[in-house]
């Protein structure tokens, strides 16, 4: 299993996490028990995963960099958006507003993806390097 992406807030204590092809929401509550809900899948080895501020949008990739976008808000929780990133995406992170997520490659790519355009904003490029870039932060405004 990986390390979880965790999300937690007074009113939604929420964990999201990732085993082989498929992404589980539990609840903190429920840590003790076996009860999870199963939030999607991919065909491939998923890679990263990450949660909004809000807990209402997550976010996956897999090896072959397909990236999928879930709405947890949705009983049970649906895919969204889905679009394709070259392989090896290896680390995803929203924004402190949930409106943008970072992914960042093996390539040592980093792309900036805004959810709230509308009509949908092409992802923006922002930092490329010949050596890998293995994380990304947000500024907390």
């Amino acid at each position: 299993m990986s390390l979880p992406s965790r999300c937690r807030y007074p009113a939604a204590s929420r964990i999201l996490d990732y085993d082989g092809q498929d992404i589980f929401l539990q609840d903190y509550a429920d840590l003790d028990s076996d009860r999870s809900l199963l939030v999607g899948s991919h065909e491939a080895p998923i890679t990263s995963v990450a949660m909004s501020p809000s807990c209402d949008v997550a976010v996956s990739a897999d090896e072959t960099g397909r990236i999928r976008v879930w709405d947890l808000a949705a009983s049970p929780p649906q895919l969204s958006r889905e679009f394709q990133e070259p392989a090896g995406t290896w680390f995803l992170r929203f924004d402190p507003h949930g409106q943008r997520f970072l992914t960042i490659w093996g390539s040592g790519t980093a792309r900036l993806h805004d959810l709230a355009g509308n009509p949908e904003r092409e992802p923006v490029p922002f930092m490329d390097r010949t050596y890998w870039a293995h994380c990304g932060a947000f500024l907390p405004d």
